[in-house]
């Protein structure tokens, strides 16, 4: 593929003169630049923002200015007529004012045209008072005037009946109307809510206050009314519980809040500001008037405050479209359209620039990198003629470069491979497709070595293959390191056998030297001599072809392949597997009479057994029981499960079926098991290579594996091989050992029939009574059967269904006291430590001497008689 990419920056370096594209890195400085522009914009738009803001503040501020001082003067008149009502009051000595003075007083205060609406004296009339108040006032030209509390002035009986007795009054005596009639003669202030809470507001703090309403006038116009209590400085007092006498009346001012705004604007000019009048009393604000806006947000505004007397009053200035309009430039366009301008100009000119020197710094990338390759790469014209070799070309071949160009691959050609596999290559490469494969080739002096080959064809614009292009991998070095791992993989594995075959080997040891005791105490009986001494030899033979089956397993052998008797090798590697299984678990061999021979490597066969059963044991490691089965039968491939996805094309495969019954292996876990060094052991008990190299095993042999599983239930994996027609040879079974009975009751309980039948027969010549079981279970029905006879218990440890620490624990439910033999083959300080041996419980290992088990047994004896 690199090869392919060189010859596709050359077209590209041959057509950019003629056609230019825009690439991915083409857009990126494009972006850079619209980015660039949109930040400078933005740049550019802020300060266009602030300047406006500022030309804002300063118009805003003039504004607040000229409000202010309005708002503070209209309370200033208010203020001096206060005072001058007060100076007449004191020097008069009166209660209240004559309309003729009160006129007067109006007259001489400069109220702005239409921005005071109303002025009125508003007296106090206790209730003791009121009836002398309105005789007084009929006495004015007004002979209408009563106290009321309606603002309409007919049925004057009816209004002074809804007037009570018992509370003082603010009827408006005097009034000065500016515009609308509504400011009513006689009208009670007191029973207005509003006016009632100022009044109560005012006389307290002896301090004008103001109240916010539309009023009764035109339009709902929005009022101020400033409400300013009056008091004769004379009557003052400390006392609070004497104000009320202090007090003689109210001056009750309403300004209109629009007028205000107008009259104090009219002569400045205008500048599209909007302004919005906030009043904040008793902690809650009211909007009181809009001044040439709407209440929509303005992205420039402002906002200030003044106190106008008790009330904090609130303006809030934004810029109308007007404004922008009117103050707003065009530079922050300009910029931007001259920014995109330059950007597109630049972004051009760079991507023109950049793809030129993109595709020379491929080239030369790739040139290097076609040198410098491990691999060796030749790339040849459509017709096979090679017209260029690398440097790893001559290291790995010998053939120099001027040697290969103008010849044909052939040169490298091993002869190993048939006519069938050039026409499947030829066929691939020409239909446009890559092929790849392992070959065989041929050195320069002549040697093999193994390669992995890959070809490729080179198309032009038109989609025509124009050349092909080759790279050839050494594998020597690789298949060095596979043979390496194989090895490993077998060294792993017999070092999991080691104690089984401690066990086995003590078991053989243990039956050969009780059977060369035996010999000798029957020597006066030379037919007896002669059984046991045939015992002797077929044990002696068993231990033989049990260092055979090692030696064999275990010696580094080159990967030969030939055609292999396949029944007899799995039934000999069954039983080396066997060795590393622990008796707990139960250990099945089925295998077909058909004599089934392929074709490949017996190491690498046994191998495959070896790791399969090795792992169906470690399924089982922390279970008490379990069972392993292992089977071969041949089978006719149309009737195979997995003949959708086998490679094998013989009629009839040789399936080989390892089943366990372990927890299984999770969902999760499975697709992953051949993958190499994927492991779910513990550390240092596996190195994940073992299934991997499993799989590339039966591949290379045309076989297939495939593995089913359910947690809880088991794992099977089944290993199908193709077979040939060729005549076997088999070998022959080993027959196994009779068992015998005698005396002094014992019960013998061990799964190996040798050692079983000899502790049997040594027992017996020693005067026991000897009663055997084949395995824990066994054992416990054969003591209920006979628990009263039974003086003593001689068992092994590891054995299947149920161990022989377990079958010990039970029997002793039965019988606490009884005495117990354990004897091993093999030491596993897990199981000694379960055994609590003491005077009654004792241990020998096999193989012993019959010295040591007689001593043994007669002092379990010879304790359970002093007890």
């Amino acid at each position: 593929m690199l090869t392919i990419h060189y010859f596709n920056y050359v077209r590209e370096r041959k057509t950019l003169k003629n056609k230019f594209k825009f690439s991915k890195r083409t857009l990126i400085p494009l972006l850079i630049g619209l980015i660039f522009s949109g930040l400078l914009f933005i740049q550019v738009q802020q300060a266009e923002d602030k300047r406006l803001q500022s030309e804002f503040d300063a118009i805003a501020n003039s504004y607040f200015i000229l409000i202010s001082h309005a708002w503070n003067s209209a309370y200033k008149n208010v203020s001096n007529f206060k005072q001058a009502l007060e100076n007449i009051l004191i020097t008069e000595q009166k209660n209240t004012v004559s309309p003729q003075t009160f006129n007067t007083l109006a007259n001489m205060l400069p109220w702005k045209e239409k921005a005071t609406l109303a002025l009125a004296w508003v007296p106090l009339i206790k209730p003791e008072q009121r009836e002398d108040f309105e005789k007084l006032v009929k006495k004015s030209p007004d002979s209408s005037f009563h106290i009321h509390d309606r603002s309409n002035n007919d049925n004057d009986d009816e209004n002074i009946q809804n007037t009570t007795e018992d509370h003082n009054h603010y009827p408006i005596y005097l009034s000065r109307i500016v515009k609308s009639p509504d400011m009513i003669p006689g009208l009670d202030l007191s029973r207005i809510p509003e006016f009632s809470d100022a009044f109560s507001k005012a006389i307290m703090t002896d301090e004008p206050t103001t109240i916010h309403h539309d009023g009764d006038y035109d339009d709902n116009m929005p009022v101020f009314s400033i409400v300013s209590p009056i008091f004769l400085p004379h009557l003052k007092s400390l006392d609070s519980r004497n104000q009320t006498k202090m007090h003689l009346g109210f001056i009750v001012v309403d300004m209109d809040v629009g007028a205000m705004l107008e009259n104090s604007l009219r002569d400045y000019p205008e500048h599209g500001i909007h302004l919005q009048v906030f009043d904040t009393h008793n902690g809650k604000e009211h909007l009181v008037y809009s001044y040439k806006t709407t209440l929509t947000e303005s992205p420039i505004s402002m906002e200030k405050s003044f106190v106008f007397i008790d009330s904090k009053v609130k303006l809030h200035f934004s810029a109308s479209s007007a404004f922008l309009n009117m103050h707003s430039t065009k530079l922050r366009w300009v910029i931007l359209f001259a920014s995109i301008l330059l950007t597109i100009f630049f972004t051009l000119l760079f991507a023109y620039l950049h793809e030129k020197r993109h595709i020379e710094t491929h080239q030369r990338k790739l040139s290097t990198a076609l040198e410098q390759s491990g691999q060796a790469i030749l790339i040849t014209n459509s017709d096979g003629i090679i017209e260029y070799v690398n440097p790893a070309f001559t290291k790995i071949t010998g053939f120099e470069a001027n040697e290969a160009l103008g010849q044909n691959p052939k040169i490298i050609g091993s002869g190993q491979q048939d006519p069938s596999f050039y026409e499947d290559m030829w066929h691939t490469i020409l239909s446009g497709k890559t092929w790849r494969g392992n070959i065989v080739d041929r050195r320069k002096d002549g040697s093999f070595y193994p390669a992995s080959l890959t070809i490729s064809p080179i198309t032009n614009s038109d989609g025509k293959i124009t050349h092909f292009v080759g790279t050839n991998e050494d594998l020597s070095a690789q298949k060095h390191l596979e043979e390496q791992l194989h090895q490993a993989q077998k060294m792993e594995a017999v070092g999991t056998l080691v104690g089984g075959v401690a066990h086995n080997f003590n078991n053989l040891l243990a039956g050969i030297m009780g059977k060369a005791y035996l010999g000798k105490s029957k020597a006066s009986s030379p037919e007896k001599v002669k059984a046991y001494f045939s015992s002797i030899e077929q044990l002696s033979h068993r231990a033989a072809d049990m260092v055979s089956q090692l030696l064999m397993f275990s010696r580094e052998a080159q990967v030969e392949m030939k055609n292999i008797p396949f029944t007899n090798l799995m039934k000999e590697t069954a039983k080396t597997a066997q060795i590393g299984v622990p008796e707990n678990i139960k250990f099945i061999i089925n295998f077909t009479h058909e004599r089934l021979i392929v074709h490949g490597n017996a190491t690498q066969l046994q191998q495959v057994l070896m790791n399969l059963v090795s792992n169906a044991r470690d399924a089982l490691s922390n279970q008490e029981q379990g069972t392993i089965t292992v089977s071969l039968k041949a089978s006719s491939i149309n009737n195979c499960a997995q003949k959708d996805i086998c490679k094998i094309c013989t009629s009839q495969v040789a399936t080989l079926v390892v089943e366990d019954t372990g927890n299984g292996i999770s969902p999760i876990n499975l697709p992953h098991i051949f993958e190499p060094f994927f492991t779910t052991k513990e550390v240092g008990r596996g190195t994940g290579l073992g299934l991997s190299t499993l799989y590339g095993t039966v591949e290379s042999h045309a076989g297939v594996v495939t593995v089913k599983s359910k947690p809880g239930k088991g794992t099977t994996f089944t290993v199908c091989l193709p077979t040939i027609e060729i005549e076997a040879i088999e070998s022959p079974e080993i027959e196994s050992i009779q068992q015998a009975t005698d005396h002094y009751t014992i019960l013998v309980v061990d799964d190996d029939n040798s050692v079983l039948t000899t502790l049997e027969q040594l027992l017996s010549s020693l005067g026991y009574h000897v009663l055997t079981a084949h395995d824990g279970l066994q054992g416990i029905e054969v003591f209920k059967s006979h628990q009263d006879e039974i003086s003593l218990m001689l068992t092994d440890i590891v054995m299947p269904n149920i161990n022989g620490y377990m079958a010990v624990k039970e029997i002793r439910e039965i019988k606490p006291q009884i005495p117990v033999l354990y004897i091993t083959g093999y030491d596993k300080s897990s199981s000694m430590e379960k055994l609590q041996l003491d005077e009654n419980t004792k241990l020998i290992s096999k193989p012993f001497k019959l010295t040591d088990l007689s001593h043994a047994v007669y002092a379990l004896l010879a304790h359970k008689l002093k007890t």
